[in-house]
Parts: structure tokens; C-alpha cells; sequence
């Protein structure tokens, strides 16, 4: 295994759970502003290189019914989170499966100059009441084992470990596990078919 993790065929994740809320805790940023971004607002920072922002991942994300909330301070997009709700993407064509009272919480970022201010906490708990849907209970997210910045930062928001789940990518094919409790949970990941 540690062979196929060296050539980049092994990919293992660390899962993290909390109970979603339904009003969020009210987490304070001087001079930040946590809100909603809608198709069009987001579109508009495609240009900037550093926040990574596709058009066409954009409007496909609107599209599913996938929810963005950004981190603003004055006029710049500082930071970002997308919510997802039965499907999502991860890369090269992997997607993960969301169980039905599940949302799922992938693509954050925050720019590297506004790193380690509490951004991304703050977004995840400010996002809640804008995720909150009728039968949705948790907030799940997976992180690379070696994203230590990334697990401190969800960790922070509440979140706690509730297992690993991985891939190996094999040409076409994509094998799959998963822990005990990802397994109960129901988040899969899974290869895309055109």
C-alpha cells in the first residue's frame, strides 16, 4: 500500500462529523463579512488564479442545488465553502455518494494571506442555518491525512473524527473502503460513468 501511495494511486481520507445546527453560533471576525454567494457573484471572481474558481464547476454546482458561502472583507472574496447534498465531485471524475439526511462540506478555502484567523471555522458554523434543510441532521467533510491545517480547522468548528475512507484508482476502475462508521453512515466514493 505504501508503494501505491508514493505513485499517487492511493488516496486515503480522514471523515469528520458534527450535528448540524440549525441557527449557527455566532462566531465574530472583525472586519469579515460571512454570507451567501449566489451564481452570478462567484462567477465574477473566475479570473482571480488563486481562489480556484472554474466557471463551469460553478454554474454545474448551482445547478445540483449546491450552496457557497463566502468570507468577505471589503470588496475581495478572502475565503469559501460549498455544500453539497446527495452527490458531489472530489477529482478526476470521483465523486462522492451523500447519504440522504447528510450534507456534505468540500471545496473550502481560504486565501493564504487570511490563513490562520479563523476563517474556515467561522464559515462552517455560519453556514448552518443556510444548509439547514427538513431531515438533515450532520455535517460530514474528508480530508487528506497530511492536511493538518485543513482537519485543525474543522476540528475547531465542532467536528469530530468518525473514520477514514479511501480509493485506488486502477485505470477504469476504482476500489473503494471505507471504515466501520463511514460505512454505516453511507458515504461512498464512487467513478463517475459518462
Amino acid at each position: 500500500m505504501h508503494q501505491a501511495a508514493r505513485h499517487g494511486d492511493l488516496h486515503v481520507l480522514r471523515v469528520f462529523a458534527r450535528q448540524l445546527r440549525h441557527a449557527a453560533r455566532g462566531a465574530s471576525l472583525p472586519g469579515v463579512e460571512l454570507r451567501p454567494l449566489d451564481e452570478e457573484e462567484i462567477v465574477a471572481w473566475r479570473h482571480d488564479p488563486e481562489l480556484d474558481l472554474h466557471e463551469g464547476m460553478v454554474r454545474e454546482g448551482y445547478r445540483r442545488g449546491y450552496r457557497c458561502l463566502g468570507a468577505l472583507h471589503g470588496a475581495a472574496l478572502v475565503g469559501y465553502v460549498w455544500f453539497a447534498y446527495g452527490f458531489a465531485p472530489h477529482v478526476d471524475g470521483i465523486w462522492v455518494k451523500v447519504p440522504p439526511r447528510v450534507v456534505y462540506r468540500f471545496k473550502a478555502f481560504v486565501r493564504a494571506s487570511y490563513r490562520g484567523r479563523g476563517i474556515a471555522p467561522a464559515l462552517y458554523d455560519a453556514a448552518d442555518p443556510l444548509i439547514a434543510k427538513p431531515g438533515l441532521d450532520t455535517v460530514v467533510d474528508c480530508i487528506a491525512l497530511q492536511n493538518q491545517p485543513s482537519i485543525a480547522a474543522t476540528l475547531r468548528s465542532g467536528s469530530r473524527p468518525l473514520g477514514a475512507l479511501g480509493y485506488w484508482r486502477v485505470g477504469s476502475r476504482l476500489l473503494s473502503f471505507h471504515s466501520p462508521a463511514v460505512r454505516r453512515l453511507g458515504l461512498r466514493f464512487y467513478l463517475a460513468t459518462n
